[in-house]
């Protein structure tokens, strides 16, 4: 319907550039909160939707849109340009978006800034179509979702609720359920240490890890450089080189000279995190049937001012009350082994009925442009479906596809990406004439 209104060659220009810049929130700069390389994704994708005759509005360089119609009502397509660090392990420069065998290669590719800046390009696409449009349309780019959200809170600040809205920054078909997320750090005074290093989020598997301590006055150092990253929603798919590390040296014979605190340290996450992808050891695990299980990711190992510490990745399933009971269990679970506990992030679960009107129209969009009929799907990710309201993920992964977020050699086939702008394009124009 709308494919032959797609403008191939532009949309693989414009992805390459706002690829290339590495923008990672980074330390707040003067009118820029996220620092200098997420301004400039901002500012790239408002030129490029001004150059298409879209309505731009930048809120502080922390939020952006562009908007397009008439009508009371507003549908939207929300997306982020932030990105996780690129990690190691890429076959080529994870910023200049590489095509190889027909798949682009890129930190952000996927996650999101392919889906975004292919949105634009969606609603382009319904314009040059001919077909009218019975509400506006938003198409929204946050700066701040890898970190802290931050930018959908100064947009609910000042702007107008979409009455329906996807954000494809997840898989297909429509998400249903997106788990909730309790972020927390455990830590404690110890001896004897150096340095402890892992991890670059707490949202992703940190694939490398390194610990520096006394053993009986001697200086030991242990490096593990074999993990493997992963999304923290799913920390089954990745190899936790904090885990492996850790499992070094328990097993050593410098183990024994260590402080009896580095000890206790190491015993507690030995026997409460070590290979526990689901939360069992905290008693803190939950699964049902249509919305999954909870899950656990210690995603950063630190030291600072003579403490030792990590930092978890909490996800938890509608049915479970996380951010009441969740939170009860890790106090009790700090106070009996002498650790402070700093609960530093919580964000609700997200649970929308099959038979709603944005979850039947988003299916319906799904399936007329793959043939594929499947039930809506829970999922672990979090997106800004947890910050607007109206809001679900849809995109931009396909069922039986490689997910290849957060991990190094990020990408997304060439056909993929235009098969999404298609599909973009079907879900923006029918939820703006619904």
């Amino acid at each position: 319907m709308f494919s032959d209104y797609i403008d191939k060659n532009d949309v693989l220009s414009c992805i390459k550039d706002i690829l290339k810049i590495p923008s990672i929130v980074s330390s707040p700069l003067p009118e820029k909160p996220f620092g200098e390389e997420c301004a400039n994704a901002l500012a790239y994708a408002l030129s490029l939707a001004d150059k298409m005759g879209f309505k731009t509005v930048n809120l502080d360089n922390k939020v952006g849109y562009a908007e397009y119609g008439e009508g009371d009502e507003m549908i939207a397509v929300l997306g982020h340009l932030d990105v996780v660090p690129a990690g190691s392990g890429w076959i080529c420069d994870p910023f200049d978006s590489t095509i190889i065998d027909g798949k682009i290669y890129g930190r952000g590719i996927a996650d999101d800034k392919g889906p975004i800046i292919g949105a634009l390009f969606a609603l382009q696409a319904v314009i040059r179509s001919g077909n009218p449009l019975r509400r506006r349309v938003r198409i929204i780019f946050g700066c701040d979702e890898e970190v802290d959200c931050t930018d959908m809170s100064r947009y609910l600040e000042t702007e107008e609720i979409p009455v329906m809205a996807f954000t494809p920054d997840a898989e297909y078909p429509a998400i249903f359920s997106e788990k909730g997320i309790l972020y927390y750090t455990l830590s404690k005074k110890v001896e004897g240490l150096i340095s402890a290093n892992a991890g670059e989020a707490v949202n992703q598997v940190p694939d490398q890890a390194e610990m520096i301590f006394l053993s009986r006055g001697k200086t030991v150092t242990v490096k593990n450089k074999n993990g493997r990253t992963a999304h923290g929603s799913t920390p089954q798919f990745g190899i936790n080189a904090i885990d492996d590390m850790i499992k070094i040296v328990l097993n050593m014979p410098e183990y024994e000279g260590v402080s009896e605190t580095l000890k206790s340290f190491l015993k507690f996450y030995e026997k409460y995190y070590l290979d526990d992808f689901y939360a069992e050891k905290t008693s803190m695990a939950m699964s049902a049937q249509d919305t999954g299980s909870n899950s656990s990711n210690v995603g950063i190992l630190f030291s600072q001012d003579g403490e030792i510490g990590i930092k978890v990745d909490f996800r938890f399933i509608p049915q479970y009350k996380g951010e009441t009971e969740g939170v009860e269990t890790l106090k009790r679970l700090a106070e009996e082994n002498n650790l402070r506990l700093e609960i530093y992030k919580t964000r609700k679960a997200v649970y929308f009925p099959k038979d709603s009107n944005l979850i039947r129209i988003l299916q319906r969009v799904f399936r007329n442009n793959t043939g594929i009929d499947m039930e809506p799907v829970a999922m672990g990710g979090g997106t800004y479906a947890k910050f607007l309201p109206n809001t679900v993920a849809f995109g931009p992964l396909f069922p039986g596809e490689e997910d290849p977020i957060h991990q190094p050699n990020e990408y997304m086939t060439v056909d993929n990406l235009f098969k999404n702008i298609e599909i973009m394009a079907e879900a923006i124009y029918e939820l703006a004439n619904y």
